[in-house]
């Protein structure tokens, strides 16, 4: 009896899981999307909002692999101060981030605990991007402004390497660690005190079905 338990524990997540799984994965970044400086008047300051989430696709390969596709949404922006003999100009910049990783995963153990790793590419792309800057002068009350411009961007498009690790729980829940190094900066000052953060770390799960 208890052997017949067993097998059932350890064969109803492969039962219920198909060769096509879609879900929805979500979590937190532990690192901004940019690294920000300040240096005599010009200073810069990363506000990003720390969350992510989207659709996730797994297509289910023999021997414990898969393929997964991801598409992530987060908020991303900055601000800059310029201060010139107390005159200041504030500049906002906004965007969407899109991270669209297409990793392979492996999991290395049977049962409802199954660890597992991931690699591969991470494509990263950035939409309605939006800046405003506000000038504020000396013995005036009030800014003037705001006027739009574009933000300093360099490359809309990039493309990063990424490892993962994590363990897939009943089948369906899957909470892993995410770590993608970026190939070259989205966006970067020409002071050099702004520029993309060539690191990523992510805690994501994953709830599929």
């Amino acid at each position: 009896m208890k052997r017949i338990l067993l097998a059932l524990c350890v064969g109803v997540p492969f039962a219920v899981a198909g060769p096509i799984s879609f879900g929805i994965k979500g979590g937190v970044p532990f690192t901004d999307a940019f690294n920000a400086a300040k240096s005599g008047q010009l200073s810069f300051l990363t506000t990003n909002h720390h969350w992510t989430l989207g659709p996730e696709l797994d297509l289910n390969l023999p021997l414990g692999f898969a393929i997964e596709v991801d598409a992530l949404y987060q908020r991303v922006n900055y601000s800059s101060t310029v201060n010139l003999a107390g005159s200041v100009t504030d500049s906002r910049t906004t965007a969407n981030s899109w991270d669209f990783p297409l990793l392979l995963k492996w999991r290395f153990a049977p049962g409802p605990f199954r660890p597992y790793v991931a690699v591969g590419p991470t494509f990263n792309g950035l939409t309605n991007l939006n800046q405003v800057t506000t000038f504020f002068s000396p013995g005036s009350s009030n800014p003037g402004g705001p006027v739009g411009a574009p933000p300093q961007v360099k490359r809309q498009v990039n493309t990063g390497f990424t490892l993962g690790a994590g363990v897939q729980l009943l089948g369906h829940i899957s909470p892993e660690v995410r770590y993608t190094r970026w190939g070259w900066d989205s966006i970067r000052d020409v002071s050099g005190l702004l520029k993309t953060n060539p690191n990523q770390v992510q805690f994501l799960v994953g709830f599929t079905f």
